[in-house]
């Protein structure tokens, strides 16, 4: 029956779910990531970019979103959200050293030349490759 399809369907969802939110909680007791990306508004996407030190960080940056996808692609960790003004585009990379210290000394601040040097610079930040990370795959 169709409700027993449905009642499976948000069953895994929900498994995904815990499966990205733990080992999400356990990269981020060492690491800091960077999440940037275009916010859908009335007035059309916006780019902005967030440092998540913890899971409530991207917890925070996320919430406004009614649906949602969070999906690994060749290594590269993207999310992608709808709510009511539109579509959000994001994609999250880890910090290295160098990348958490120019950071740091930046004072993590919301500031684009400093987010894209992070995210375009391999020195500064790397893939999550939260796949493999997952399902050692």
């Amino acid at each position: 029956p169709n409700n027993a399809v449905f009642e499976e369907i948000d069953f895994r969802n929900e498994c995904d779910w815990d499966n990205f939110r733990y080992k999400m909680i356990s990269l981020l007791k060492n690491n800091v990531y960077l999440l940037t990306g275009t916010c859908g508004r009335w007035d059309g996407p916006r780019q902005g970019g967030n440092f998540i030190c913890s899971f409530s960080d991207l917890l925070d940056t996320i919430n406004h979103l009614d649906y949602l996808k969070i999906y690994d692609k060749n290594g590269h960790l993207y999310i992608d959200g709808v709510h009511h003004d539109g579509n959000d585009y994001y994609e999250i990379k880890r910090l290295t050293n160098k990348g958490r210290e120019l950071a740091e000394n930046n004072y993590f601040a919301h500031d684009r030349r400093l987010h894209t040097t992070i995210m375009k610079t391999n020195f500064y930040s790397a893939l999550p490759r939260l796949s493999k990370e997952l399902f050692g795959a």
